[in-house]
């Protein structure tokens, strides 16, 4: 008995093998078994990945650099790709290293090693990203142009000076009373208050009988931008507010001190070892910093609108700066930031929500309110932001997780995103990720192996889906998103082993979308040449002795050898591309067939069964193998050849005859034949029962 079956989508991604057992699954229906060098779209299909463009070598090849993202905004010519090697900096614009005035490759001096700016706490303003690593003082690094770049040690104090030369005198000469008077300046350009001045005393007449005409003036050398200057007067040991003054005078004629209103204090919480912070992000137009050494569950807020002013008032303000520790039965460090409408805080044992007391209310010293939500406790690993949640990795077993607010329980929620495809980070752990929104929102993972991880996430749509992938000769150890003209773009530090030696270099996942056929590029470390006909290619001295592929003007040439730096072309050809191939390794294998109850049969599981041939609904794709396993494929051609012209790209459904094989499985492997394209939209299988 003959049944066609209908696999509508693979938005299941790969599943575990601890999975083939559940058909009473949803996602059973849409899995796979494998799918390795493919990538899973938001709308359900799925696509071998492009590949991995070049760049250029590492500073130091000996090293494992760290890729941080720099955004001043989303605009492509306002992002770079900073590695940071061992204490130095290097900077990757649109694809290449930004050189100095000598036309040398810009490098930069840094207070870190490569190891430290891998699990350093980073979070960017404008032109200025700030820094912190428990063994060093937190710092700022300052973009004044692409090859202008420096690092400073914040030292936490107001960026508007305070007033100088303050003086006093009293139009009276009966004067039994100590008065003290100190002066602040409040920044035109800012908003921003300074601390005090230092204080002035003087003898006047005591404040019950405070003759009238009387006047205790005070002067002090005017500063340049000054939108007006506080002046406080001490009562009892405290000083409070008594008026403004638009210029560098004030008379007090025995005004009453506002002592609830007192000057601000200088305060650095950060200014010894073992007080370096860890962690910092931005919160409510606050930097907010964590986990020191001395204090693991601490967490810093500046004061609002200043991030580098950490000054309190006595009493404090709601502007004040914040501390304050999370408290539990165990003091569990603080592992990780994110503002997502409330400030999320993962520990190594919760995840916990910081408020001002409900949900989106703004945070002041005297109203904090920290909410565990769950106890699975994160990993050493910044989480990333998807949409309005937070997703990250927890700190035992690797498990990635999501949390974000849901309406439902009035708090915040979240799910084990891994639970279905364990068998990836089983036994391994995550040492780099990053997050590329556009196309398909994907989640990119470096195993401790050096394999490569995607998980496309869809919240919305409730879809994770899971992929591996694997790069000839190499291993993945390092990642970063910036955006692109059209897409976010992935940077990877790849290991590579060529000619025999080991390298390590920066590649570019290249553009997925075709335009036509010439523009496909699914070949790894690959370089390009567009232009008039050319018989060989050079310039591939990082391949030097492997064998790489070669795909020109749309059409698979045979593979080559790299001598000299160079490939020879059996004719002319105006667009190229060389590198390593992967296609081998590329392939989608769907799980065991399940049709139910079949009248008559019941379930089909563990009966045998023959693929005798499937429909496949394709995208954009040329000629791959299809068949029943790895030992039994077809090549199947999607559009006829053309003489003296490459196949085109095909968008319809192909109907295939396979060699019929019995088995208990049912499944069926799909392969690019080559270096080209190949999407997969769904599949119809036509499936024999047997007893």
């Amino acid at each position: 008995m003959t049944q066609r079956m209908f696999i509508p989508s693979f938005a299941g991604g790969e599943l575990s093998p601890a999975m083939y057992g559940r058909v009473d699954l949803s996602k059973y229906a849409i899995g796979l078994r494998r799918c390795r060098n493919f990538l899973v779209h938001r709308t359900g299909g799925v696509s071998n990945r492009a590949g991995f463009r070049f760049l250029g070598a590492v500073a130091d090849e000996d090293v494992v650099p760290t890729l941080v993202p720099f955004r001043f905004n989303t605009s492509a010519d306002q992002v770079a790709i900073l590695e940071f090697g061992d204490y130095t900096m290097r900077v990757w614009y649109q694809g290449a290293l930004i050189t100095d005035d000598s036309d040398e490759v810009l490098v930069v001096t840094t207070p870190y090693t490569a190891a430290e700016a891998a699990v350093m706490g980073r979070v960017q303003s404008g032109d200025v990203m700030y820094l912190a690593h428990p063994d060093h003082p937190p710092q700022k690094l300052s973009r004044t142009a692409w090859d202008a770049w420096s690092f400073d040690e914040l030292d936490f104090v107001p960026t508007q000076a305070a007033p100088t030369g303050l003086a006093a005198t009293v139009n009276t000469t009966s004067n039994p009373t100590l008065y003290k008077y100190k002066v602040s300046a409040i920044s035109d350009e800012t908003g921003e208050e300074s601390l005090p001045s230092e204080a002035v005393e003087i003898y006047g007449p005591l404040e019950a009988s405070w003759p009238a005409s009387v006047y205790i003036t005070l002067t002090w050398t005017a500063l340049d931008g000054i939108a007006y200057y506080r002046v406080y007067k001490e009562d009892n040991g405290m000083y409070g507010y008594v008026g403004l003054a638009g210029g560098a005078t004030f008379k007090d004629d025995n005004i009453t001190p506002d002592v609830s209103d007192g000057p601000p204090d200088a305060r650095n919480p950060f200014a010894a070892a073992g007080d370096y912070p860890a962690l910092v992000t931005m919160h409510q137009q606050r930097l907010c910093f964590a986990a020191t050494d001395n204090t693991p569950n601490g967490v810093w807020l500046s004061r609002t609108g200043f991030f580098e002013n950490f000054s309190v008032a006595t009493p404090t303000k709601d502007d004040d700066a914040i501390t304050f520790a999370i408290g539990s039965g165990e003091i569990n460090a603080v592992r990780g930031l994110v503002s997502v409408n409330d400030l999320i805080i993962l520990t190594a044992g919760s995840e916990n929500v910081c408020t001002g007391g409900s949900s989106g209310s703004a945070l002041t010293p005297t109203s904090v309110t920290v909410k565990p939500q769950s106890y699975w406790g994160g990993g050493n690993l910044q989480p990333l932001v998807s949409g309005n949640r937070a997703l990250f990795i927890q700190g035992l077993g690797s498990a990635v997780r999501d949390l974000g607010y849901e309406y439902s329980v009035d708090g915040f929620k979240g799910n084990d995103l891994s639970v279905m495809a364990r068998h990836l980070l089983d036994g391994h752990s995550v040492v780099s990720w990053a997050y590329a929104q556009v196309p398909d929102s994907t989640f990119w993972l470096v195993r401790s192996d050096g394999a490569l991880l995607s998980l496309t996430y869809f919240n919305e749509q409730e879809l994770q889906a899971w992929a591996l992938h694997t790069t000839p000769n190499g291993s993945f150890e390092r990642v970063a998103v910036i955006e692109g003209e059209d897409r976010h773009e992935l940077y990877a530090v790849v290991r590579r082993t060529v000619d025999g030696v080991e390298r390590r270099f920066i590649e570019r996942l290249a553009r997925r979308r075709l335009d036509t056929i010439s523009d496909a590029a699914f070949l790894d470390s690959h370089l390009t040449y567009g232009g008039s006909a050319i018989t060989s290619v050079s310039g591939l001295d990082h391949l030097e002795g492997a064998t790489v592929g070669i795909m020109a003007d749309g059409t698979v040439l045979d593979d080559a050898v790299v001598s000299g730096g160079a490939v020879t072309l059996p004719r002319g050809f105006s667009t190229v591309v060389v590198g390593l191939r992967y296609d081998a390794d590329s392939v989608i294998e769907t799980l065991d067939i399940d049709l139910g109850a079949v009248q008559g049969l019941g379930s089909v599981q563990g009966r045998k069964k023959s693929l005798t041939g499937a429909t496949i609904r394709l995208e954009q794709s040329r000629e791959f193998y299809a068949g029943p396993d790895d030992g039994h494929l077809t090549l199947t051609k999607a559009t006829p050849s053309v003489y003296d012209a490459p196949p085109s790209l095909f968008t319809g459904d192909v109907s295939l005859m396979i060699s019929p094989t019995w088995n208990k499985t049912g499944r069926i492997v799909l392969k690019p034949a080559g270096p080209v394209p190949l999407t997969v939209l769904a599949i119809a299988p036509d499936i024999t029962i047997g007893g």
